[in-house]
Formats: structure tokens, sequence, C-alpha cells
């Protein structure tokens, strides 16, 4: 979990240097069945993670943190301020 903040940071970067690629994986649909094979990958070791960090939590509100961080952690989170805003502070060049 400690790592989470920094491995989201070079992801980000990666996403900024190759906009078009993040698109075309984020809405076609060869890009959503290529990103499928990861998921149920990813959600384990989200759940994973937060049963380690947390696990004294009740199971209901680790299944909340779960959804909230396999949200966060979803290439489609990072487009959707892509398409208006700014992401995370970031300035025009």
């Amino acid at each position: 979990m400690r790592s989470c903040g920094s491995s989201f940071r070079i992801g980000c970067r990666d996403f900024d240097e190759r906009p078009g690629l993040v698109r075309a994986l984020a809405f076609s649909q060869l890009g959503q069945s290529v990103r499928a094979f990861r998921r149920r990958e990813r959600l384990g070791a989200i759940g994973q993670a937060l049963r380690q960090e947390l696990g004294e939590l009740p199971e209901e509100e680790l299944r909340r943190a779960e959804a909230v961080l396999a949200y966060l952690h979803n290439m489609l989170a990072y487009t959707t301020p892509a398409r208006g805003e700014r992401p995370f502070g970031r300035r025009d060049r």
C-alpha cells in the first residue's frame, strides 16, 4: 500500500505521454477486452492489500474501500479528467 501513490504518479505520467493509446485502450472494444484480461488479477491484488493493511475493519467497510480503490486504479478514472479538466493539477506545456 505504501508504494501505491508513487506507482499511480508514474502511471499518470506514462498516460500523459501516450494520450492516444490511453483513449484507444479505454474506449475501444479491443482495448476493453485487453484490460478485462487483467481486471480479476488487479481486483484481487487490491482486496489482498486492503485486508493486509486494514484487516480489522468490518467486511462491509473493506468492500467499500475496495470499490473506491478499484475505481481510482482504473484507466477510465484517469481519462475522465483528461476530457476537459487537467488531471491532478497538470498545467499546459
